[in-house]
């Protein structure tokens, strides 16, 4: 087992003593504890992703000097989990501590839509804030903006579902629940 091993219990507590001896006691005593309990292993890391360096073009050929104004920029990142996104850029860093979902659609695709949040793993007893943003691109407007409330693990909740025609006409929005994640066995 590498020395720099991380274990930490599925209510968020690093389980750690003097000697791997000990904190390997420690995982199998909270492991015999309850059934249900869980221990996450693994190595701490650092990514880092840079992004290519921007080449100014006229008439096809590169050029030396050029002026770039970015207005807006949409990074897209997705299940970050325990971990937090940090962007730098000039002059500071930006810190997002969200864990984003994003999926998008290209045109018109007809049938049902149903948008549900399942709260796969929970940390400690609070409510975790799901907010869910539906946009619609062309022309551009927000259709929905919900937040809901996940209090337990493995819950999963509707937020809404809807029906899109083939000329892009949504119908029969509902809350109708619909459940899409099949119950987790452990074993």
């Amino acid at each position: 087992i590498p020395a720099n091993m991380v274990y930490v219990t599925d209510n968020a507590r690093k389980l750690s003593s003097s000697s791997a001896s000990a904190t390997q006691a420690l995982v199998n005593e909270y492991l015999a504890a309850h059934a249900d309990n869980v221990v996450y292993a693994g190595i701490p890391y650092n990514f880092e992703y840079e992004f290519s360096k921007f080449i100014v073009k006229e008439n096809e050929l590169p050029v030396q000097t050029a002026k770039l104004q970015v207005r807006n920029i949409h990074l897209l990142y997705s299940k970050t989990g325990f971990f937090n996104v940090k962007v730098n850029v000039t002059p500071g860093t930006i810190l997002i501590p969200e864990n984003r979902e994003i999926v998008t659609l290209r045109g018109i695709v007809p049938g049902e839509y149903v948008v549900n949040v399942h709260c796969y793993f929970k940390v400690g007893p609070e409510p975790i804030p799901v907010t869910i943003q539906i946009d619609k691109i062309n022309p551009y407007s927000v259709v929905l903006r919900e937040t809901v409330d996940l209090t337990n693990k493995g819950e999963e909740i509707t937020v809404t579902r809807f029906s899109v025609n083939s000329n892009g006409k949504v119908t029969n929005v509902n809350k109708l629940p619909k459940k899409l994640v099949e119950e987790w066995q452990k074993g």
